[in-house]
């Protein structure tokens, strides 16, 4: 299975699911807080991978923040409306 990108860009993260699912993930370790456009920029990433799933047809996709700062408020609230989005502290992960 070959997984490229348009315009050579990079993911923090990403697995291909069996499901057809494309999970992009983007790790942050700064002061800040991530917010939406953060969110957006993840997402047009993502878009750009060119991957089929073995059944063919179009990926499903799920994002994957990681902030060491946490999240705005904003992108909190975007992760509570949608199922597509999960947030992850360092506390999520290590405990």
């Amino acid at each position: 299975m070959t997984v490229g990108l348009v315009d050579g860009g990079l993911f923090d993260v990403v697995g291909l699911g069996s499901d057809g699912t494309l999970v992009a993930g983007e790790c942050k370790y700064t002061t800040r807080q991530m917010t939406e456009g953060d969110l957006a920029d993840l997402e047009r990433t993502a878009r750009e991978v060119q991957w089929t799933p073995d059944g063919g047809g179009e990926p499903t996709y799920h994002y994957c923040c990681f902030c060491r700062s946490g999240f705005s408020d904003g992108l909190e609230r975007a992760a509570t409306e949608r199922d597509d989005i999960s947030l992850f502290t360092p506390s999520d992960i290590v405990g």
